[in-house]
């Protein structure tokens, strides 16, 4: 996904880029639902829910630096370009597929530094990142995971709380700790399928959840 042009995002989307002719070729350097996760650069993607509308934060993402938004509805006067859409979900799931080809390339990265005798920490750290990430991305055939635990799968490892998990035991992590959430924390779930971002209550007791589990798991 980072990388992409703007213009590149509307076609892939099925979105009418709206905004200055000049950006349309800028190439974002992430993408997010939470506005909060947004930095420099990066390309925010509100989505409705019950009680949150995340569209209500576009103002404050283009603040943070955010390079340009994706909107069900047309915005007057908006601090930056967006791209129309008639359903940011739908056109979020479009616009990752491209991901698949970022893994190829860090498959590549990682079996040419695996020749390299020394890489230094922050290198090391990085594929030990990219690792963990390629490996939650994974999902059994036939058994799609809910939106809401691909949603504090990806929270856990793009916030680290996996790096000190072993590489192969990230899947049994995944079970074992979603197990925990049904029987402990029902409520960490439930909150993000109904309000469609990680709230800050949420957040808070989903930190928590993931410190404690994590220390029995790894014992």
């Amino acid at each position: 996904m980072k990388n992409m042009t703007l213009e590149h995002i509307a076609a892939v989307c099925g979105g009418t880029y709206i905004g200055n002719e000049a950006d349309k070729t800028r190439e974002i350097q992430g993408a997010v639902i939470d506005s909060r996760l947004v930095e420099k650069d990066y390309l925010f993607i509100p989505v409705r829910g019950e009680k949150v509308d995340g569209h209500s934060f576009i103002p404050s993402v283009f603040e943070k630096g955010a390079l340009a938004v994706l909107s069900e509805e047309k915005l007057e006067n908006p601090a930056g370009p967006y791209i129309l859409v008639e359903n940011t979900l739908d056109a979020m799931k479009k616009i990752a597929a491209p991901i698949r080809t970022e893994l190829a390339q860090y498959r590549e990265l990682a079996s040419f530094a695996q020749f390299g005798s020394e890489l230094d920490a922050d290198t090391k750290e990085k594929l030990a990142q990219g690792e963990r990430i390629k490996e939650v991305l994974k999902q059994p055939q036939y058994q799609p995971m809910p939106v809401q635990y691909q949603v504090i799968i990806i929270y856990a490892v793009t916030k680290r709380f996996l790096l000190d998990v072993p590489v192969e035991d990230i899947t049994r992590f995944e079970k074992e700790f979603f197990d925990y959430l049904d029987t402990k924390h029902p409520e960490i779930p439930a909150a993000i399928a109904e309000e469609k971002v990680i709230s800050d209550a949420t957040e808070e007791k989903l930190v928590k959840a993931l410190n404690d589990f994590k220390a029995e798991f790894l014992k």
